[in-house]
Protein backbone atom coordinates (compact mmCIF):
# COMPACT_ATOMS: atom_id res chain seq x y z
CA UNK A 1 0.00 0.00 0.00
CA UNK A 2 1.28 3.56 -1.01
CA UNK A 3 1.41 6.18 1.49
CA UNK A 4 -1.49 7.82 0.89
CA UNK A 5 -3.12 4.77 2.65
CA UNK A 6 -5.77 3.80 4.17
CA UNK A 7 -6.42 4.00 7.92
CA UNK A 8 -9.93 4.10 7.76
CA UNK A 9 -9.92 2.99 7.76
CA UNK A 10 -8.46 3.60 7.86
CA UNK A 11 -5.94 3.58 8.88
CA UNK A 12 -7.01 4.56 9.54
CA UNK A 13 -6.36 4.83 7.46
CA UNK A 14 -5.44 9.40 7.43
CA UNK A 15 -5.09 17.47 6.79
CA UNK A 16 -7.58 16.77 4.55
CA UNK A 17 -8.99 13.73 2.26
CA UNK A 18 -5.53 13.08 1.37
CA UNK A 19 -2.67 11.81 3.93
CA UNK A 20 0.86 11.29 2.63
CA UNK A 21 3.62 10.50 4.61
CA UNK A 22 3.12 9.65 8.53
CA UNK A 23 0.84 7.69 9.89
CA UNK A 24 -0.21 6.15 13.56
CA UNK A 25 -0.15 2.07 13.90
CA UNK A 26 -0.16 -0.46 16.82
CA UNK A 27 1.52 -3.13 17.24
CA UNK A 28 -1.56 -5.00 19.37
CA UNK A 29 -5.26 -4.78 18.92
CA UNK A 30 -7.95 -2.80 20.29
CA UNK A 31 -10.20 -6.00 21.38
CA UNK A 32 -8.36 -9.13 22.69
CA UNK A 33 -11.54 -10.84 22.89
CA UNK A 34 -15.35 -11.15 21.32
CA UNK A 35 -16.84 -9.40 24.41
CA UNK A 36 -14.16 -6.36 23.91
CA UNK A 37 -16.22 -5.74 20.20
CA UNK A 38 -19.37 -4.18 19.21
CA UNK A 39 -21.23 -4.81 16.15
CA UNK A 40 -23.31 -2.22 14.44
CA UNK A 41 -25.69 -3.54 11.05
CA UNK A 42 -25.56 0.06 10.50
CA UNK A 43 -21.75 -0.04 8.90
CA UNK A 44 -22.78 -2.73 6.89
CA UNK A 45 -23.07 -0.89 3.59
CA UNK A 46 -20.81 0.41 0.70
CA UNK A 47 -19.80 3.94 1.24
CA UNK A 48 -18.11 6.60 -1.32
CA UNK A 49 -16.27 9.69 -0.73
CA UNK A 50 -17.13 12.61 -3.17
CA UNK A 51 -14.01 11.79 -4.99
CA UNK A 52 -15.40 8.57 -6.17
CA UNK A 53 -13.64 5.66 -3.87
CA UNK A 54 -15.54 3.42 -2.27
CA UNK A 55 -15.44 1.70 1.08
CA UNK A 56 -17.24 -1.71 1.50
CA UNK A 57 -18.23 -3.14 4.47
CA UNK A 58 -18.92 -6.39 4.95
CA UNK A 59 -19.31 -8.91 8.25
CA UNK A 60 -17.16 -11.66 8.59
CA UNK A 61 -19.24 -14.90 9.36
CA UNK A 62 -21.42 -14.48 12.09
CA UNK A 63 -18.67 -12.95 14.20
CA UNK A 64 -18.03 -9.12 15.06
CA UNK A 65 -16.14 -8.99 12.76
CA UNK A 66 -15.96 -6.97 9.71
CA UNK A 67 -14.49 -7.10 6.25
CA UNK A 68 -13.22 -3.53 5.12
CA UNK A 69 -12.11 -3.20 1.14
CA UNK A 70 -11.47 0.41 0.15
CA UNK A 71 -10.44 0.84 -3.75
CA UNK A 72 -10.18 3.68 -6.00
CA UNK A 73 -11.35 4.32 -9.10
CA UNK A 74 -8.72 4.01 -12.35
CA UNK A 75 -9.71 8.13 -12.79
CA UNK A 76 -10.24 10.51 -9.57
CA UNK A 77 -11.98 13.42 -9.64
CA UNK A 78 -9.57 15.24 -7.81
CA UNK A 79 -6.86 12.99 -5.94
CA UNK A 80 -8.38 12.64 -2.72
CA UNK A 81 -8.57 9.26 -2.54
CA UNK A 82 -6.26 7.21 -0.08
CA UNK A 83 -4.98 4.70 -2.38
CA UNK A 84 -3.81 5.87 -5.75
CA UNK A 85 -5.65 5.35 -8.70
CA UNK A 86 -7.14 1.68 -9.61
CA UNK A 87 -5.89 0.40 -6.33
CA UNK A 88 -7.58 -1.07 -3.85
CA UNK A 89 -7.01 -2.71 0.24
CA UNK A 90 -8.58 -5.18 1.97
CA UNK A 91 -8.86 -5.05 6.29
CA UNK A 92 -10.24 -7.03 8.90
CA UNK A 93 -11.94 -4.88 10.87
CA UNK A 94 -12.74 -4.65 14.71
CA UNK A 95 -14.86 -2.29 16.27
CA UNK A 96 -15.01 -1.09 19.62
CA UNK A 97 -16.89 1.23 22.10
CA UNK A 98 -14.76 3.30 24.79
CA UNK A 99 -16.45 6.65 26.81
CA UNK A 100 -19.05 6.24 24.37
CA UNK A 101 -17.04 6.55 21.57
CA UNK A 102 -16.63 4.14 18.22
CA UNK A 103 -13.39 3.01 17.46
CA UNK A 104 -12.04 0.69 14.17
CA UNK A 105 -9.35 -1.36 14.29
CA UNK A 106 -8.16 -2.02 10.76
CA UNK A 107 -5.67 -4.62 10.38
CA UNK A 108 -4.84 -5.86 6.75
CA UNK A 109 -5.96 -8.45 5.08
CA UNK A 110 -3.65 -9.16 1.96
CA UNK A 111 -0.59 -9.03 2.03
CA UNK A 112 0.75 -7.17 -0.77
CA UNK A 113 3.52 -5.02 -0.31
CA UNK A 114 2.06 -2.48 -2.33
CA UNK A 115 -0.34 -2.63 -0.62
CA UNK A 116 0.88 -3.13 3.13
CA UNK A 117 4.14 -2.46 4.11
CA UNK A 118 3.40 -3.84 7.99
CA UNK A 119 1.18 -6.00 9.72
CA UNK A 120 0.11 -3.84 12.28
CA UNK A 121 -2.95 -2.38 13.50
CA UNK A 122 -4.86 1.50 13.05
CA UNK A 123 -7.05 2.97 14.63
CA UNK A 124 -9.70 5.15 13.69
CA UNK A 125 -12.64 7.26 15.25
CA UNK A 126 -15.47 6.35 13.62
CA UNK A 127 -19.61 7.56 13.73
CA UNK A 128 -22.68 7.26 11.46
CA UNK A 129 -24.97 9.66 10.83
CA UNK A 130 -27.95 8.84 8.66
CA UNK A 131 -26.69 7.61 5.63
CA UNK A 132 -23.13 9.81 6.33
CA UNK A 133 -20.03 7.50 7.94
CA UNK A 134 -17.39 10.01 8.86
CA UNK A 135 -13.94 8.59 10.20
CA UNK A 136 -11.56 10.60 11.59
CA UNK A 137 -7.50 8.97 12.24
CA UNK A 138 -5.10 9.63 14.92
CA UNK A 139 -2.88 12.62 14.58
CA UNK A 140 0.77 11.55 14.65
CA UNK A 141 1.71 15.19 14.76
CA UNK A 142 0.50 15.88 17.86
CA UNK A 143 1.39 12.09 19.04
CA UNK A 144 5.02 12.30 18.31
CA UNK A 145 5.05 15.50 20.09
CA UNK A 146 3.56 14.23 23.31
CA UNK A 147 6.07 11.65 23.42
CA UNK A 148 8.92 13.89 22.56
CA UNK A 149 7.83 15.85 25.64
CA UNK A 150 7.99 12.70 27.58
CA UNK A 151 4.02 13.24 28.20
CA UNK A 152 2.96 10.04 26.04
CA UNK A 153 1.42 8.03 28.79
CA UNK A 154 1.71 5.19 26.22
CA UNK A 155 4.85 3.84 24.60
CA UNK A 156 5.36 4.14 21.06
CA UNK A 157 8.60 4.59 18.89
CA UNK A 158 8.96 6.23 15.45
CA UNK A 159 9.43 3.15 12.35
CA UNK A 160 11.77 6.02 10.00
CA UNK A 161 12.20 5.74 5.76
CA UNK A 162 10.06 6.17 3.05
CA UNK A 163 8.13 9.21 2.27
CA UNK A 164 8.10 9.63 6.26
CA UNK A 165 8.32 8.55 9.50
CA UNK A 166 5.14 6.51 10.82
CA UNK A 167 4.88 6.21 14.79
CA UNK A 168 4.20 2.93 16.09
CA UNK A 169 2.30 2.48 19.50
CA UNK A 170 3.82 -0.65 21.21
CA UNK A 171 1.79 -0.34 24.40
CA UNK A 172 -0.82 -3.69 25.56
CA UNK A 173 -4.49 -3.61 24.15
CA UNK A 174 -5.71 -2.63 28.05
CA UNK A 175 -2.88 0.42 28.15
CA UNK A 176 -4.26 1.32 24.67
CA UNK A 177 -7.79 1.13 25.45
CA UNK A 178 -7.60 3.43 28.72
CA UNK A 179 -5.95 5.77 26.59
CA UNK A 180 -8.31 6.27 23.75
CA UNK A 181 -11.07 6.40 26.73
CA UNK A 182 -9.90 9.12 28.53
CA UNK A 183 -9.08 11.17 25.31
CA UNK A 184 -11.97 9.90 22.86
CA UNK A 185 -13.31 13.28 22.44
CA UNK A 186 -9.84 15.53 22.33
CA UNK A 187 -9.70 17.62 19.50
CA UNK A 188 -6.09 17.57 19.53
CA UNK A 189 -6.02 13.23 19.04
CA UNK A 190 -8.59 13.39 16.36
CA UNK A 191 -8.77 16.62 14.79
CA UNK A 192 -11.54 17.33 12.82
CA UNK A 193 -9.65 18.69 9.50
CA UNK A 194 -8.20 15.50 9.25
CA UNK A 195 -12.04 13.65 8.71
CA UNK A 196 -12.83 11.82 6.08
CA UNK A 197 -16.56 11.59 5.23
CA UNK A 198 -18.32 9.23 2.90
CA UNK A 199 -21.79 8.49 1.99
CA UNK A 200 -24.11 5.64 1.70
CA UNK A 201 -24.60 4.22 -1.98
CA UNK A 202 -27.80 3.03 -2.44
CA UNK A 203 -28.44 -1.02 -2.91
CA UNK A 204 -27.24 -1.98 -6.52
Amino acid sequence: MSRKRFLLIGAVVLATLLFQGCWVYSAYPLAETEADQVFDRNLLATWAQEEGCTLAISRVGEDRNYHVFYAAPREQKSGGCLLDEGQSASFLGSLVELNGVRFLDLYPADREDTHHSMALHSFYKIAVSGRTLTIMPVNRDWLKEQMDSGLLPIAARLRTGGEGDDLVLTSPTRELRSYLESNASNDSLFPQAKKIVFQRKPPS
